[in-house]
C-alpha cells in the first residue's frame, strides 16, 4: 500500500506566509522624515521604487490574495476529508 503524503504543515506556512504579505503590501513611509534620516540619494532612489513599486502593488495583492484563497480551500477540503475518513473508520 502507497503512503499518501498530504503537505497540510507546508501549506499552512504558505497562506501564513501569504497573510504576512498581504497585511503588509499597503505599508508606506508612515511619516518618517526620511530626508533628515538618509540624506538625498537615497531619498532619490527610494521615491523611484516607490513609484515603481505601486504602480504593481495591486496586481500582486489581487494576486496573492488568489493563492491564499486557493490554499485555505485546499487546507479545509483535506481537513474534512481528514474527518470524514476518521469518521468512517470509527464506524460513525
Amino acid at each position: 500500500m502507497a503512503d499518501i503524503k498530504i503537505p497540510g504543515s507546508e501549506l499552512e506556512e504558505v497562506s501564513r506566509s501569504l497573510g504576512f504579505v498581504l497585511d503588509n503590501i499597503d505599508t508606506d513611509k508612515s511619516g518618517i522624515d526620511l530626508d533628515r534620516a538618509v540624506g538625498y540619494p537615497l531619498i532619490d532612489q527610494g521615491d523611484n521604487f516607490e513609484r515603481r513599486w505601486n504602480d504593481g502593488r495591486e496586481q500582486l495583492h489581487r494576486q496573492c490574495d488568489a493563492i491564499k484563497k486557493a490554499v485555505d480551500q485546499i487546507l479545509e477540503q483535506f481537513k474534512d476529508t481528514d474527518d470524514k475518513a476518521v469518521a468512517h473508520l470509527e464506524g460513525n
